[in-house]
């Protein structure tokens, strides 16, 4: 009698218990609907559950699964439910391409999913505003002045202390020279933070500030050999040193690396340095070939290198898997090429 008992009881036990995923189906949009950036689309799915469906989460990813929008999040609590939801495609950064709408059920112990594939074409490109940045802090107040899409014109912010400036998609950031911080400023308004302190109070601390397009970073030097990274969020991505005695003037990723040109104050030696991407760490160093005015990666064992040398101006194709390189374009010696913001007049 004891041993029918337990069998039963132990029998009862598992037919409680929740083994089947409850069921979801993307109901709209069908297969082959194209969107684009930025709209909101509805999104109608249904669930249903032997027991309960405790929520449906609906978003946008791409081929590998990664998420492209803010998941909706509901809350079900009923054995069947249809929703239709209202679908935010907003990231004006997404590219056009093959994406999936993923609807997600659970029941509290079991996940179940539905996918339909969907075409999204990337926003057109428009200027949203254009901003004029002063050359240096030659005066004691530089403005950075803002030119919206309809041509009006206004002061975005005022810094007592600038080196350089750059724009992305959501930010400006701001580098000090003797004094000020390295600092990013929302597009949409609002107060500057704080990425990176001036920790030496010497002229020209931070150097060669840019944005990389193959990853996106903002990359810095400063005076004291530092080298740094960040994402667009302000985050610290990357750290690294140049060489005793160096200090970085310009980077760039190519490939696995990023390359750091540096120059010893004292020597006037200039070297190029490849730093692993991930670790920062310094791999192997070889001669600059020339100062550098900008570098682009060409693919990910060259680089174009456009500077000066005292025999003039260059455009290099530098191997830095090797250390050499190939010289495509060499200028006069009283000819260099310059930046947007030298001298017009000594342009090549």
């Amino acid at each position: 009698m004891l041993a029918a008992c337990a069998l039963a009881a132990t029998l009862s036990c598992r037919k409680d218990k929740d083994s089947e995923p409850p069921r979801v189906r993307i109901l709209a949009p069908g297969a082959g609907f194209s969107v684009s950036v930025p709209d909101t689309f509805m999104v109608s799915v249904a669930v249903s559950d032997d027991h309960l469906v405790k929520s449906l989460t609906v978003l946008i990813a791409d081929a590998n699964g990664v998420p492209i929008t803010a998941p909706i999040v509901e809350s079900v609590n009923a054995r069947s439910k249809e929703f239709a939801l209202d679908l935010p495609i907003l990231d004006e950064r997404v590219v056009s391409g093959q994406f999936q709408i993923i609807a997600m059920a659970n029941d509290g112990t079991n996940t179940s999913r539905d996918f339909v594939a969907i075409t999204v074409n990337a926003a057109p490109l428009r200027i949203r505003s254009t901003f004029l940045i002063p050359v240096s802090s030659a005066v004691p107040t530089s403005t950075i002045w803002r030119i919206d899409s309809t041509g009006a014109m206004s002061g975005f912010v005022e810094l007592t202390d600038l080196s350089g400036a750059l724009v992305d998609a959501d930010y400006l950031f701001t580098a000090g020279s003797s004094a000020g911080p390295l600092q990013r400023w929302p597009l949409n308004g609002g107060g500057g933070s704080e990425l990176m302190a001036n920790t030496t109070a010497s002229n020209d601390y931070f150097r060669g500030l840019s944005k990389d397009p193959t990853d996106n970073r903002i990359y810095v030097c400063t005076a004291d050999g530092q080298v740094r990274g960040f994402n667009r969020n302000g985050v610290p991505t990357f750290s690294g040193f140049a060489p005793p005695g160096f200090v970085g003037e310009s980077l760039v990723v190519v490939g696995d690396f990023v390359l750091c040109s540096a120059l010893n104050p004292a020597t006037q030696q200039r070297v190029l340095v490849k730093h692993a991407y991930q670790s920062g760490d310094r791999v192997v160093e070889f001669n600059a070939f020339a100062a550098p005015v900008a570098m682009y990666a060409r693919d990910s064992q060259h680089v174009l290198l456009f500077g000066n040398s005292s025999a003039g101006g260059h455009i290099l194709d530098v191997n830095v898997e090797l250390g050499g390189a190939f010289e495509m374009r060499n200028f006069l010696l009283n000819q260099s090429v310059v930046s947007s913001d030298s001298d017009p007049s000594s342009t090549c």
